[in-house]
């Protein structure tokens, strides 16, 4: 969901409304089902980058690259139910599907899907693609995109980095899919990192001869802020990224979200973040975040589904999330200015 400053503005005066439903339901809900995962990238902010994240017990999190997430690491389906009863309560307007780890090995992902169809909300999901094919007959009339991490065009690429195989077989499922369900659409995530960063123009093209709606193209968030990219293949990345999104038109999108790269090392300059207005992020673990940034670092949670119902979190979160102590992210000017705007209205 893309978000621009009025949309904030207009958050804010939602909540002082009053109505206790419109002040703590978020826009979008962010959920982890799964920890595990069938693949271990390269770049997986999760396992590799060297934050001390609490992830349980699991030693993983220090970032052994060689070491997967052990099973038995999702939500509870009784956390899950629940949720799913909160999201219908809240009238959340969209959920998105995603990971942490790789969602559609959650051992409940059918009965999650077809909870979420039944109720009036978007469902979109983020996957590496591995396992989407079994759920194809389960995907809901409701489930508005799907993006499958590809990161690469070309499939010896695709496996260094995802330490996986499969890739051709994950582009006929996405083929598949796109045929059988016209109405989802299917996009493809390409995260730049230094083994794919010459494929950007031929990953952008063979996608949309491929039939799909979009690709978007993101930086590695990393505790050092430089994406883990050596400063002299920026240059040549920027210009690569200007070529791809000559390619988009009404039918494909190119989404260029490279540019947060330069927002990694800024500093948190303001109280009061206005994104968490928007979304709300659960990791697998059943605690509940602000956002994607802060997801599973410890300390900066609103409460765990396991104590307690989303919106009773949600109502108290009003009160005591401050933005001061987060890491740099690239929500910062918007903050900023929302904040000038909400002084001057």
């Amino acid at each position: 969901m893309e978000s621009n400053h009025l949309d904030y503005v207009l958050v804010e005066r939602r909540i002082a409304s009053g109505d206790r439903l419109e002040m703590v339901k978020p826009l979008k809900i962010q959920v982890d089902p799964e920890g595990s995962c069938s693949h271990n990238c390269i770049f997986c902010n999760y396992r590799n980058v060297g934050w001390d994240m609490d992830y349980k017990d699991e030693s993983w999190a220090s970032g052994n690259h060689e070491k997967v997430v052990p099973g038995k690491s999702g939500i509870p389906w009784e956390v899950m139910e629940d949720l799913i009863k909160s999201v219908q309560y809240l009238r959340v307007p969209e959920v998105e599907i995603t990971g942490g780890g790789e969602p559609t090995i959650y051992p409940y992902i059918k009965k999650m899907l077809l909870g979420l169809g039944k109720i009036d909300t978007s469902i979109s999901l983020v996957t590496n693609g591995s396992k989407l094919a079994p759920l194809i007959g389960d995907i809901p009339n409701n489930m508005d995109w799907i993006r499958v991490s590809l990161d690469a065009a070309r499939s010896e690429t695709h496996e260094k980095i995802h330490r996986a195989k499969g890739y051709d077989k994950i582009l006929r499922t996405m083929t598949g899919i796109k045929q059988a369900l016209p109405r989802t659409d299917m996009y493809v995530s390409f995260c730049i990192v230094p083994e794919n960063a010459g494929e950007i123009v031929e990953a952008t093209n063979k996608y949309k001869d491929f039939g799909f709606d979009g690709i978007k193209f993101n930086a590695v968030y990393t505790p050092e802020g430089d994406g883990a990219l050596p400063p002299e293949a920026i240059p040549k990345i920027r210009a690569d990224l200007e070529i791809a999104e000559a390619f988009a038109d009404d039918q494909y999108r190119v989404k260029n979200s490279f540019w947060k790269i330069d927002k990694y090392d800024d500093n948190t300059e303001f109280d009061t973040c206005y994104f968490d207005r928007f979304m709300v992020a659960i990791g697998f673990n059943c605690r509940v975040f602000p956002c994607c940034i802060v997801k599973n670092r410890p300390g900066y949670e609103y409460g765990d589904l396991r104590n307690e119902p989303l919106e009773d979190m949600l109502e108290r979160r009003m009160k005591t999330y401050r933005a001061a102590t987060c890491p740099p992210c690239w929500s910062r000017d918007h903050n900023i200015k929302i904040g000038e705007l909400l002084d001057n209205a």
